[in-house]
Protein backbone atom coordinates (compact mmCIF):
# COMPACT_ATOMS: atom_id res chain seq x y z
CA UNK A 1 0.00 0.00 0.00
CA UNK A 2 1.53 3.09 -0.98
CA UNK A 3 0.31 6.55 0.40
CA UNK A 4 0.28 10.03 -1.82
CA UNK A 5 3.19 12.13 -0.41
CA UNK A 6 0.64 15.07 -0.18
CA UNK A 7 -1.75 13.11 2.07
CA UNK A 8 0.54 11.60 3.68
CA UNK A 9 2.31 15.23 4.81
CA UNK A 10 -0.80 16.68 5.72
CA UNK A 11 -2.11 13.91 7.63
CA UNK A 12 1.00 14.10 10.27
CA UNK A 13 0.46 17.49 10.19
CA UNK A 14 -2.73 17.78 11.49
CA UNK A 15 -1.17 15.14 14.13
CA UNK A 16 0.86 17.11 14.90
CA UNK A 17 -0.75 20.83 15.13
CA UNK A 18 -4.48 20.25 15.22
CA UNK A 19 -4.59 20.02 18.69
CA UNK A 20 -2.10 22.98 19.86
CA UNK A 21 -3.31 27.09 19.25
CA UNK A 22 -1.65 28.15 16.65
CA UNK A 23 -1.97 29.74 12.94
CA UNK A 24 -2.95 26.13 11.63
CA UNK A 25 -5.40 25.38 13.85
CA UNK A 26 -6.69 28.88 13.56
CA UNK A 27 -6.50 28.25 9.68
CA UNK A 28 -8.62 25.13 9.54
CA UNK A 29 -11.36 25.85 12.31
CA UNK A 30 -12.34 29.37 11.37
CA UNK A 31 -15.82 29.64 9.60
CA UNK A 32 -15.50 29.47 5.85
CA UNK A 33 -17.16 32.56 4.31
CA UNK A 34 -17.00 33.14 0.55
CA UNK A 35 -15.33 36.15 -1.24
CA UNK A 36 -16.98 39.31 -0.94
CA UNK A 37 -19.44 39.56 -3.87
CA UNK A 38 -20.03 43.16 -5.33
CA UNK A 39 -23.72 42.52 -6.81
CA UNK A 40 -24.43 46.14 -8.01
CA UNK A 41 -22.52 49.69 -7.72
CA UNK A 42 -24.24 52.88 -8.36
CA UNK A 43 -22.76 55.12 -10.99
CA UNK A 44 -21.16 58.35 -9.08
CA UNK A 45 -22.85 61.70 -10.50
CA UNK A 46 -25.83 60.13 -12.06
CA UNK A 47 -28.65 61.88 -12.31
CA UNK A 48 -31.32 60.16 -12.05
CA UNK A 49 -29.17 57.23 -9.83
CA UNK A 50 -27.94 54.56 -12.77
CA UNK A 51 -26.95 51.10 -11.30
CA UNK A 52 -24.79 48.53 -13.30
CA UNK A 53 -24.64 44.83 -11.77
CA UNK A 54 -22.35 43.01 -14.83
CA UNK A 55 -19.19 42.59 -13.41
CA UNK A 56 -17.37 43.72 -16.15
CA UNK A 57 -19.53 47.16 -16.27
CA UNK A 58 -18.71 47.54 -12.34
CA UNK A 59 -14.76 47.39 -12.91
CA UNK A 60 -14.81 49.55 -15.92
CA UNK A 61 -17.01 52.20 -13.16
CA UNK A 62 -14.35 51.34 -10.56
CA UNK A 63 -11.99 52.23 -13.21
CA UNK A 64 -13.30 55.64 -13.85
CA UNK A 65 -13.97 56.61 -10.68
CA UNK A 66 -10.55 56.27 -9.10
CA UNK A 67 -9.01 58.06 -12.85
CA UNK A 68 -11.33 60.85 -12.51
CA UNK A 69 -10.35 61.31 -8.72
CA UNK A 70 -6.54 61.72 -9.31
CA UNK A 71 -8.03 64.34 -12.23
CA UNK A 72 -9.67 66.78 -10.18
CA UNK A 73 -8.77 69.41 -8.06
CA UNK A 74 -10.66 71.76 -5.56
CA UNK A 75 -12.69 74.40 -6.95
CA UNK A 76 -10.85 77.37 -7.60
CA UNK A 77 -7.38 75.87 -6.87
CA UNK A 78 -5.54 77.18 -9.65
CA UNK A 79 -1.96 75.80 -10.43
CA UNK A 80 -0.41 79.51 -9.22
CA UNK A 81 -2.40 78.94 -5.57
CA UNK A 82 -0.94 75.78 -5.69
CA UNK A 83 2.56 76.80 -6.36
CA UNK A 84 1.97 79.10 -3.42
CA UNK A 85 1.03 76.80 -0.93
CA UNK A 86 3.44 74.43 -1.17
CA UNK A 87 6.26 76.90 -0.66
CA UNK A 88 4.38 78.10 2.15
CA UNK A 89 4.53 74.37 3.49
CA UNK A 90 7.77 74.01 2.39
CA UNK A 91 9.87 76.66 3.92
CA UNK A 92 9.05 75.71 7.08
CA UNK A 93 11.51 72.30 6.57
CA UNK A 94 14.44 72.89 8.70
CA UNK A 95 15.77 69.71 8.95
CA UNK A 96 18.69 68.52 6.58
CA UNK A 97 20.59 64.97 6.16
CA UNK A 98 24.17 64.67 6.72
CA UNK A 99 26.70 63.03 3.95
CA UNK A 100 26.84 59.61 5.04
CA UNK A 101 23.03 59.48 5.04
CA UNK A 102 22.84 60.76 1.82
CA UNK A 103 25.66 58.51 0.61
CA UNK A 104 23.76 55.47 1.82
CA UNK A 105 20.14 56.49 0.09
CA UNK A 106 22.06 56.92 -3.37
CA UNK A 107 24.08 53.33 -3.20
CA UNK A 108 22.50 50.57 -5.61
CA UNK A 109 20.85 47.38 -3.76
CA UNK A 110 23.37 45.49 -2.67
CA UNK A 111 22.47 41.41 -2.53
CA UNK A 112 22.70 41.32 1.46
CA UNK A 113 19.41 43.87 1.02
CA UNK A 114 17.67 42.11 -1.58
CA UNK A 115 18.06 38.83 0.72
CA UNK A 116 16.97 40.13 3.87
CA UNK A 117 13.87 42.31 2.09
CA UNK A 118 12.61 38.37 0.81
CA UNK A 119 13.32 36.28 4.35
CA UNK A 120 11.03 39.45 6.05
CA UNK A 121 8.50 38.93 3.51
CA UNK A 122 5.32 37.27 5.23
CA UNK A 123 4.25 33.80 3.29
CA UNK A 124 0.72 33.32 2.29
CA UNK A 125 0.10 36.86 1.00
CA UNK A 126 -1.58 37.72 -2.37
CA UNK A 127 0.52 38.10 -5.72
CA UNK A 128 0.61 40.61 -7.84
CA UNK A 129 -0.70 40.86 -11.49
CA UNK A 130 2.23 38.83 -12.82
CA UNK A 131 0.60 36.00 -10.52
CA UNK A 132 4.46 35.32 -8.72
CA UNK A 133 4.30 35.05 -4.84
CA UNK A 134 6.85 35.94 -2.69
CA UNK A 135 7.40 31.52 -2.00
CA UNK A 136 8.76 31.49 -6.07
CA UNK A 137 11.44 33.94 -4.46
CA UNK A 138 12.61 32.70 -1.27
CA UNK A 139 12.28 29.00 -2.64
CA UNK A 140 15.54 29.92 -5.16
CA UNK A 141 17.49 32.07 -2.91
CA UNK A 142 21.19 31.37 -3.10
CA UNK A 143 23.07 31.09 0.07
CA UNK A 144 25.40 34.24 1.63
CA UNK A 145 28.24 33.45 0.11
CA UNK A 146 26.61 33.50 -3.55
CA UNK A 147 29.56 35.57 -5.37
CA UNK A 148 31.17 32.70 -5.81
CA UNK A 149 28.25 30.64 -7.39
CA UNK A 150 28.52 29.86 -11.22
CA UNK A 151 26.27 29.92 -13.83
CA UNK A 152 26.04 26.08 -13.75
CA UNK A 153 24.45 25.94 -10.32
CA UNK A 154 21.22 27.38 -11.71
CA UNK A 155 18.95 30.19 -10.86
CA UNK A 156 19.64 32.34 -7.92
CA UNK A 157 16.69 34.85 -7.40
CA UNK A 158 18.81 37.37 -4.93
CA UNK A 159 21.47 37.46 -8.28
CA UNK A 160 18.80 37.98 -11.03
CA UNK A 161 16.68 40.34 -8.55
CA UNK A 162 19.87 42.50 -7.55
CA UNK A 163 20.65 42.67 -10.97
CA UNK A 164 17.47 43.92 -11.70
CA UNK A 165 17.01 46.32 -9.33
CA UNK A 166 20.23 47.91 -10.22
CA UNK A 167 19.49 48.36 -13.73
CA UNK A 168 16.22 50.00 -12.52
CA UNK A 169 18.24 52.34 -10.45
CA UNK A 170 20.29 53.45 -13.16
CA UNK A 171 18.03 53.31 -16.70
CA UNK A 172 14.32 53.70 -14.66
CA UNK A 173 11.48 51.65 -15.57
CA UNK A 174 10.08 51.12 -19.17
CA UNK A 175 6.11 50.51 -19.78
CA UNK A 176 6.97 47.24 -21.23
CA UNK A 177 8.24 46.17 -18.37
CA UNK A 178 4.49 46.23 -16.47
CA UNK A 179 7.15 45.71 -13.46
CA UNK A 180 5.12 49.09 -11.56
CA UNK A 181 2.05 47.37 -12.73
CA UNK A 182 -0.73 46.73 -9.96
CA UNK A 183 -4.46 45.88 -9.34
CA UNK A 184 -6.93 47.22 -7.38
CA UNK A 185 -9.12 45.12 -5.25
CA UNK A 186 -11.65 47.45 -3.57
CA UNK A 187 -12.69 46.19 0.02
CA UNK A 188 -15.69 46.88 1.67
CA UNK A 189 -15.71 49.40 4.50
CA UNK A 190 -19.12 50.61 5.89
CA UNK A 191 -21.57 51.99 4.40
CA UNK A 192 -24.16 51.55 1.28
CA UNK A 193 -22.12 48.43 -0.33
CA UNK A 194 -23.56 49.87 -3.93
CA UNK A 195 -21.22 53.38 -3.32
CA UNK A 196 -18.03 52.99 -4.75
CA UNK A 197 -16.77 55.51 -2.51
CA UNK A 198 -17.26 53.07 0.73
CA UNK A 199 -14.59 50.56 -0.65
CA UNK A 200 -11.00 50.95 -0.06
CA UNK A 201 -9.00 50.62 -2.94
CA UNK A 202 -6.21 48.35 -2.16
CA UNK A 203 -3.87 47.86 -4.47
CA UNK A 204 -2.24 44.77 -4.75
CA UNK A 205 1.51 44.63 -6.63
CA UNK A 206 4.49 42.41 -8.15
CA UNK A 207 6.11 40.89 -5.13
CA UNK A 208 9.27 42.03 -7.02
CA UNK A 209 8.53 45.41 -6.98
CA UNK A 210 7.45 45.07 -3.31
CA UNK A 211 11.25 43.95 -2.48
CA UNK A 212 12.77 46.34 -4.02
CA UNK A 213 10.11 48.92 -2.33
CA UNK A 214 11.05 47.57 1.26
CA UNK A 215 14.63 48.42 0.95
CA UNK A 216 14.11 51.88 -0.11
CA UNK A 217 11.90 52.07 3.21
CA UNK A 218 14.72 50.03 5.14
CA UNK A 219 17.07 52.44 4.41
CA UNK A 220 14.84 56.06 4.83
CA UNK A 221 13.44 54.28 8.27
CA UNK A 222 16.62 54.43 9.96
CA UNK A 223 16.60 58.29 9.28
CA UNK A 224 13.35 58.58 9.72
CA UNK A 225 13.06 60.24 13.30
CA UNK A 226 15.74 62.75 12.82
CA UNK A 227 13.21 63.79 9.87
CA UNK A 228 9.98 63.57 10.88
CA UNK A 229 8.90 65.77 13.52
CA UNK A 230 8.57 64.17 16.47
CA UNK A 231 4.96 65.10 17.50
CA UNK A 232 4.30 62.43 14.30
CA UNK A 233 3.83 58.72 15.43
CA UNK A 234 2.62 57.15 12.66
CA UNK A 235 4.76 55.78 10.15
CA UNK A 236 7.46 56.51 11.97
CA UNK A 237 10.07 53.38 13.89
CA UNK A 238 10.12 53.15 17.15
CA UNK A 239 7.40 56.02 17.48
CA UNK A 240 3.63 54.92 19.57
CA UNK A 241 0.34 55.97 19.43
CA UNK A 242 0.74 55.87 23.53
CA UNK A 243 2.47 58.99 23.46
CA UNK A 244 0.40 61.12 21.13
CA UNK A 245 -2.89 59.76 23.39
CA UNK A 246 -0.81 60.60 26.47
CA UNK A 247 -0.08 64.62 25.32
CA UNK A 248 -3.96 64.96 25.01
CA UNK A 249 -4.85 63.52 28.52
CA UNK A 250 -2.07 66.36 29.64
CA UNK A 251 -3.03 68.82 27.72
CA UNK A 252 -6.48 68.18 29.39
CA UNK A 253 -5.41 67.97 32.45
CA UNK A 254 -3.29 71.10 31.83
CA UNK A 255 -6.86 73.25 30.73
CA UNK A 256 -8.44 72.24 33.75
CA UNK A 257 -5.99 73.10 36.04
CA UNK A 258 -5.81 76.73 34.60
CA UNK A 259 -9.61 76.60 34.33
CA UNK A 260 -9.46 77.33 30.76
CA UNK A 261 -12.10 75.92 27.60
CA UNK A 262 -10.51 74.12 24.73
CA UNK A 263 -11.18 72.02 22.10
CA UNK A 264 -9.79 68.81 20.31
CA UNK A 265 -10.15 68.41 16.98
CA UNK A 266 -9.70 65.42 14.80
CA UNK A 267 -9.32 65.67 10.76
CA UNK A 268 -9.77 62.88 8.15
CA UNK A 269 -9.19 63.82 4.89
CA UNK A 270 -11.30 62.10 2.50
CA UNK A 271 -9.11 59.94 -0.05
CA UNK A 272 -6.23 60.95 1.54
CA UNK A 273 -3.77 58.74 -0.54
CA UNK A 274 -5.49 58.98 -3.86
CA UNK A 275 -4.59 62.74 -3.53
CA UNK A 276 -1.37 63.40 -2.82
CA UNK A 277 0.54 65.57 -6.01
CA UNK A 278 3.27 64.02 -7.28
CA UNK A 279 4.94 67.61 -7.65
CA UNK A 280 4.25 68.58 -3.98
CA UNK A 281 5.84 64.66 -3.19
CA UNK A 282 8.71 65.18 -5.08
CA UNK A 283 9.81 68.77 -3.67
CA UNK A 284 8.73 68.00 -0.14
CA UNK A 285 11.87 65.13 -0.49
CA UNK A 286 14.13 67.39 -2.02
CA UNK A 287 13.52 70.13 0.93
CA UNK A 288 14.28 67.09 3.42
CA UNK A 289 17.59 66.92 1.46
CA UNK A 290 17.16 63.37 0.45
CA UNK A 291 19.35 63.27 -2.19
CA UNK A 292 18.61 63.10 -6.55
CA UNK A 293 19.34 59.68 -7.42
CA UNK A 294 17.36 58.64 -4.04
CA UNK A 295 14.65 61.26 -5.18
CA UNK A 296 14.67 59.73 -9.11
CA UNK A 297 14.68 55.83 -7.42
CA UNK A 298 11.26 56.61 -6.19
CA UNK A 299 9.96 58.63 -9.68
CA UNK A 300 11.17 55.80 -11.69
CA UNK A 301 8.79 53.94 -9.83
CA UNK A 302 5.34 56.19 -10.43
CA UNK A 303 6.92 57.46 -14.19
CA UNK A 304 5.22 54.18 -15.67
CA UNK A 305 2.57 52.74 -12.83
CA UNK A 306 -0.90 51.63 -14.17
CA UNK A 307 -3.68 50.19 -11.93
CA UNK A 308 -6.01 48.17 -13.24
CA UNK A 309 -9.51 47.32 -11.69
CA UNK A 310 -10.72 43.22 -10.88
CA UNK A 311 -14.35 43.35 -9.28
CA UNK A 312 -15.83 39.65 -9.17
CA UNK A 313 -12.72 38.20 -11.34
CA UNK A 314 -13.52 40.71 -14.39
CA UNK A 315 -10.42 43.25 -15.03
CA UNK A 316 -10.87 46.61 -16.58
CA UNK A 317 -8.53 48.16 -18.46
CA UNK A 318 -5.59 50.14 -16.97
CA UNK A 319 -5.12 54.15 -16.52
CA UNK A 320 -1.97 55.60 -15.57
CA UNK A 321 -1.34 56.78 -12.15
CA UNK A 322 -0.70 60.30 -11.93
CA UNK A 323 -1.51 61.43 -8.02
CA UNK A 324 -1.55 59.59 -5.08
CA UNK A 325 0.79 57.02 -3.52
CA UNK A 326 -0.61 53.16 -3.65
CA UNK A 327 -2.20 51.76 -0.45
Amino acid sequence: MFLEPNTFGSGHRYLLNAERVTKYWSAINKDRTPRDIVYSLLIPGSSPPMYVNRSDKMADAVRTYHNDIQNTDAPGFTLEKQTVAMQDVLRDITVDMDWQEKQLLSTNASKDEVRDALKKTQTGKAAGIDGIPYEFWTAFMGGADDDTQTDDEGFDSVKYLTAVFNDIEVHGLTPESKFADGWMCPIYKKGDKRKIENYRPITLLNTDYKAYTRILTSRLGTMADTLIHEDQAGFVPKRHIENQTQTCRVLVDYAEALDEDGVIVALDQEKAYDKIDHAYLWQTLEALGLPPRFIQKVKSLYSNARTSVIINGEQSKFFTVTRGVRQ
